[in-house]
């Protein structure tokens, strides 16, 4: 693109110089200004393909410029810029402008029960180039991999202490699991800067209560944390009462809220000044359970499926007993219990019932004997029975 345009500069300026010294042979004189117009045209455009540079849209990226080699708070999203006496005077780093995902993982959290467990977060993040000053900064920690290892770094060491603290977060492994919401609010307080979120009036209840308290419905708490603040949360209601200002607690809990959702859910802008970047998206995944302890849970997990299904297949032959059972009138076969219960059984497979058939042959000669036979025996049982009756 730059050479086609660089031709077509060099061709328009022949065209303008030919006439010039054409005029001037036939005149006998040479047009020096005209000569002059031409040249300065040829220059002007050997600069500005010369500095002309394509910054891509995609994938989206912008341009810190450079003076000097140094950079400067002047930012140039993608299509064709101009920098003059590109590289020496005016350059540029190109800085990726669209969004970037990344995974953090705590292999091992270990629950003051000492039962280890695996916790993913999921992180979105995009650079700040709507302001050019927070770029110098995003150079100086690194660029994107220097920022992805800090927040990596925040993000692990605050969920190892989380975990682990006796005072603070889950005690056991079960809660643990059920722990996705409050981990994301920890971590959001962890990482963002302090005059990102708005402060909770309350300091003598951690946030994570407090959204649990204030949440309709209202979550109840567990049992390691109905140590602390009573059954029904009794001493957090007592506390608020006694500070006075359990409406605009609430109304800062319900902000917090958001906050967390948004930042789940990926629609979150929390800026970072001292990283140059935005966050976008901060989610915790499913927590896993680790070692025996994940194999006992599991089986327990299968085992309460297997009463379930046991239940469930006994409540359908109880119900079809009772069809069998009912009177012929009622739409049933009058069965006993018994025939009921083998006619169940059979219908389901657990029971194989089969039906023996037994034939016999004979020759012409002894099938005609027979038949003269059985009337004659039949005939004499009849009279003896008839007789029998008579005495």
């Amino acid at each position: 693109m730059k050479k086609f345009a660089l031709i077509v500069v060099s061709v328009l300026a022949a065209l303008l110089l030919l006439p010039i010294f054409a005029l001037g042979l036939l005149s006998g004189e040479v047009s020096y200004s005209l000569i002059f117009l031409s040249f300065a045209v040829f220059v002007v455009g050997a600069m500005i393909l010369q500095g002309l540079r394509r910054i891509s849209a995609d994938p989206p990226e912008v341009a810190l410029c450079t003076r000097l080699g140094k950079p400067i708070p002047k930012v140039k999203e993608s299509g064709w810029r101009l920098f003059l006496f590109y590289p020496w005077l005016y350059g540029f780093i190109l800085l990726p402008a669209g969004r970037h995902n990344f995974d953090v993982t705590l292999e091992k959290a270990v629950t003051p029960d000492n039962v280890p467990s695996k916790i993913p977060v999921s992180m979105t993040i995009t650079i700040n180039y709507k302001d050019p000053r927070h770029l110098l900064n995003f150079i100086l920690v690194g660029g994107m991999n220097g920022v992805i290892k800090q927040l990596t770094d925040m993000t692990l060491e605050r969920l190892r202490e989380w975990a682990r603290s006796d005072g603070e977060g889950p005690q056991t492994w079960e809660e643990l699991l059920a722990a996705s919401l409050e981990a994301s609010c920890v971590l959001l307080r962890a990482i963002l800067p302090k005059d990102v979120l708005q402060e909770i009036p309350c300091k003598e209840v951690p946030t994570w209560i407090l959204l649990k308290y204030f949440n309709e419905p209202q979550i109840l708490p567990t049992k390691s944390e109905e140590v602390r603040w009573r059954k029904n949360w009794s001493r957090v209601r007592s506390l608020l009462q006694k500070a006075g200002n359990a409406d605009a607690v609430r109304t800062a809990v319900n902000e917090r809220r958001a906050a967390v959702l948004k930042a789940r859910q990926g629609t979150a802008s929390f800026a970072f000044e001292q990283f140059g970047i935005t966050l976008n998206r901060l989610s915790v995944g499913e927590i896993k359970t680790l070692g025996k302890v994940a194999e006992i849970a599991e089986n327990v997990e299968v085992e309460r499926q297997h009463r379930k299904a046991e239940t469930v297949e006994l409540d359908h032959v109880r119900k079809r007993a009772n069809e069998l059972m009912s009177p012929v009138a009622e739409g049933g076969l009058g069965l006993t219990k018994q025939e009921a219960m083998e006619t169940i059984f059979v219908e389901r497979g657990k029971v194989e019932k089969k039906v023996n058939e037994t034939k016999f042959s004979a020759d012409p000669t002894t099938l005609e004997m027979m038949s003269d036979l059985i009337p004659k025996v039949v005939n004499e049982v009849a009279a003896a029975i008839a007789m029998r009756r008579a005495s």
